[in-house]
């Protein structure tokens, strides 16, 4: 099995559905010191330097959203608030697009982060959840909110 924390164990996980999750992994105080002292040699302000090291322990991932966007306007908070609240949300994105040899921008708003899963049913009362088809889902249930989170 692939480790992709490098042997740092996550202490949190937010899973909205496939492709669309956040993780974050312990992060030491020496490590802490260690990447202050190096943005500080690379002058770096005060405040970039506590926006970088606080993402530093955050993996975002979500399909089709630019990874810009990832990184300045989606937190960890925003998936978590996302499967509480059951509210969707919607980011800007700028694309640069050619359409028979014509090169435009455009501004496209697109659903970020959504806490709706098509593949996945949500058990009752808890965070579980069963594919669709699973002979433990009551045939006369229909699709439910999905989410999985997980804390250690």
């Amino acid at each position: 099995m692939k480790d992709e924390n490098n042997g740092v164990p996550m202490t949190d996980y937010v899973g909205l559905k496939s492709k669309l999750y956040s993780t974050k992994v312990l992060q030491t105080e020496e490590d802490v010191t260690k990447n202050r002292k190096k943005m500080q040699d690379a002058k770096y302000d005060d405040e970039e330097i506590d926006a970088e090291i606080k993402n530093m322990v955050i993996t975002k991932k979500a399909k089709g959203v630019k990874s810009s966007i990832l990184k300045t306007e989606i937190t960890f908070e925003d998936y978590d608030e996302c499967l509480d609240s059951f509210k969707q949300k919607i980011v800007s994105q700028h694309l640069i697009r050619s359409e028979k040899h014509q090169v435009h921008s455009i501004i496209q708003q697109k659903i970020g982060l959504s806490y709706e899963d098509d593949k996945r049913y949500l058990i009752s009362g808890t965070d579980n959840t069963l594919p669709w088809g699973h002979n433990a889902i009551p045939s006369t249930s229909s699709k439910k909110k999905d989410g999985c989170r997980c804390s250690h």
